[in-house]
């Protein structure tokens, strides 16, 4: 087999790309290389990473590009392997990060390395790529985001690995704040969350108002039983002893028709039990009336306190 043939069998599981290592292995002489690229068979990206003539143009192949450049031992990191990992907040990016190990490349457009010295530790694989596992990811981000957008992505991170709090935990016992920007913030956010994982993205935040007003002796995710000892729903937020109860509906969760039709249900049955509700949903989070009728329900002199 011809080394461009080889190099073609290669690049298909690179979306096109081949490092330099793997163009010297080959086609051997340099002279070679030169005339591949001469003759537009191969393109030069960089010194450390190539392109075959004609292969698409997509993110995963910008990705293997980056870590060839990055170098042995590289992986997606940061906000990039926070996307790869599907975690709220984040989208396909434009800047790729890369922790390398040892010292970063030079500069190179679209790509920003991150030097570790321990390298980029557990390494799982997303879309074919090499990506910092998902608890050195939340640790790596904590220094690049708000309060917020941090407990946003840990929460989606809780909500998809039961396991992800004992992983987290593993991850962040030796290391020192003063090392990893965010780490402080981090801990304190996991100190307040010791109910757990919310169901989506705006139960974070109703729960961050939560906390904000003070109301934290609540139940979430709280199984409601019948006299007869039948399920009735589970309540998103709820304070059993005054039977007050928050939904929280997210559109994407809510807008199946039977699943409508089951909440209803549900919440007429709670209502028959003495149960008084208080619903919010994306459309009504924003002017905060719910937090109003929920402070009323709860204690009808607080609500003065927020006016």
């Amino acid at each position: 087999m011809s080394g461009m043939k080889i190099l073609e069998e290669v690049a298909k599981k690179q979306f096109g790309a081949v490092s330099r290592q793997q163009v010297v292995a080959a086609l051997v002489h340099r002279s070679s290389i030169a005339s591949k690229v001469k003759t537009g068979q191969l393109e030069r990206v960089h010194e450390l990473a190539y392109r075959l003539r004609g292969a698409p143009e997509t993110w995963q192949r910008r990705g293997f590009e980056a870590l060839f450049i990055g170098g042995d031992g590289s992986a997606l990191s940061h906000q990039t392997a926070a996307w790869l990992h599907g975690l709220d907040g984040f989208v396909c990016p434009k800047l790729i990060d890369v922790s390398v190990l040892g010292s970063a490349p030079r500069p190179v457009p679209s790509v920003r390395f991150h030097r570790s010295e321990e390298g980029p530790g557990r390494v799982v694989f997303r879309r074919t790529l090499p990506v910092t596992s998902l608890e050195r990811t939340i640790v790596d981000i904590a220094g690049e985001l708000s309060a917020e957008e941090l407990e946003l992505a840990l929460d989606s991170a809780q909500r998809r690995y039961r396991q992800f709090g004992t992983w987290l935990d593993r991850e962040i016992k030796d290391l020192k704040p003063r090392q990893y920007p965010g780490l402080s913030m981090l801990l304190d956010l996991l100190k307040v969350r010791r109910s757990g994982p919310t169901d989506s993205a705006l139960e974070v935040k109703v729960l961050r108002k939560l906390r904000d007003a003070g109301l934290l002796a609540h139940l979430t995710q709280y199984e409601v039983y019948d006299l007869n000892g039948d399920s009735v729903m589970r309540l998103d937020f709820c304070w059993p002893h005054l039977k007050v109860a928050l939904h929280v509906d997210g559109f994407r969760w809510h807008a199946q028709r039977e699943r409508f039709d089951r909440d209803a249900r549900q919440r007429s049955r709670l209502s028959a039990l003495g149960w008084r509700t208080v619903t919010v949903t994306f459309n009504t989070f924003a002017d905060g009336s719910w937090l109003n009728d929920l402070l009323t329900l709860l204690n009808p002199q607080s609500v003065l306190a927020l006016q």
